[in-house]
């Protein structure tokens, strides 16, 4: 609190401090201040007079320097001690920024406030269809959302999505959980999709995941689902990879691959390295997955990543 109050009111600590010393040298060289008043000024008002002013500016130091610091803190606020308007004002404080202009800005940052504070996207190969030369991807996807702020709620705005791309004998897969809780409040929960499998069709699934996450608080989201996707597709085909995005910011994102079949698999892996700051591209190419029953059936693909919002994750699939 005194070093945020010095760098509020620097000249008004730096006269209080100076009185002080002012004070301590009084009280250090009273006997020769006293002579000097007496002898060489020629006034020779004696002790008195300088334990008087002694006395009276150690009550002024004490008034001024209590009672003032306590009426500054109590009558001054810091910026993140201000309503949410004000310190987004304190920020758009040009003279020409418009109020259409103040209302985007406040939006736009209502917006971002909620963060992923980490994200676990869990990619399972349950089996592999060699007929129609398809795999069963189960995704699994667990994220912690992050209020930024300590004093106002604001919604989670994002969606939970996902498209097949292909179906395998009139299967297209399904949804089987979408829920969102807050954290150390599991009474106050959104539960979308639970218990009742959710049929997948070419039309995909789309819903929007609307929570609002309590100040200084947290939310936890679960999204999982099941879909058929190409192996030994065509690399130059989009829907022959299977893509993964990420919804918003994500301070820590971990993606790992699993392999539940009974051979070994290939894979490729494309990505954004947002840990470098261009968001470098980064290829894996035709790595191995090993078969249930056998060490590193699990790859870790990203570990502990940066993210920004509508990145995409890129995965290839082949059997041999």
């Amino acid at each position: 609190m005194l070093q945020a109050l010095k760098k509020r009111f620097k000249w008004i600590v730096i006269a209080y401090v100076f009185f002080i010393v002012l004070w301590l040298v009084a009280w250090i060289f009273q006997a020769g201040l006293t002579k000097f008043i007496d002898t060489s000024a020629g006034l020779n008002m004696g002790d008195g007079f300088v334990l008087s002013w002694r006395a009276s500016l150690f009550e002024d130091i004490l008034f001024f320097g209590v009672i003032g610091i306590l009426g500054l803190y109590l009558s001054t606020k810091l910026p993140h001690d201000e309503k949410f308007n004000i310190r987004i004002e304190s920020i758009a404080n040009g003279k020409k920024v418009g109020d259409k202009a103040r209302k985007f800005l406040h939006h736009r940052i209502k917006r971002m406030l909620v963060y992923n504070d980490s994200h676990l996207i869990r990619i399972v190969i349950k089996s592999v269809d060699a007929t129609n030369k398809l795999a069963e991807i189960y995704a699994e996807h667990s994220a912690v959302c992050t209020n930024m702020c300590k004093d106002v709620a604001y919604p989670l705005d994002t969606r939970a999505y996902v498209k097949p791309t292909h179906q395998c004998n009139g299967d297209y897969g399904y949804v089987s959980l979408l829920e969102i809780c807050e954290e150390g409040n599991p009474k106050n929960k959104e539960t979308l999709v639970r218990g009742n499998i959710h049929k997948l069709t070419s039309q995909g699934f789309s819903k929007p995941i609307l929570f609002d996450v309590p100040p200084n608080g947290a939310a936890f989201w679960h999204f999982c689902y099941s879909i058929w996707q190409q192996a030994d597709g065509n690399k130059s085909t989009e829907d022959d990879w299977y893509y993964v995005e990420n919804l918003g910011f994500t301070e820590s994102l971990n993606i790992e691959l699993i392999n539940q079949t009974d051979q070994d698999l290939y894979f490729d892996f494309q990505y954004k390295d947002r840990n470098i700051y261009d968001g470098q591209l980064i290829e894996r190419k035709r790595e191995v997955l090993k078969a249930k029953g056998q060490d590193d059936t699990r790859v870790l693909l990203l570990n502990n990543m940066q993210a920004h919002s509508r990145d995409s994750y890129k995965l290839f699939m082949y059997t041999k």
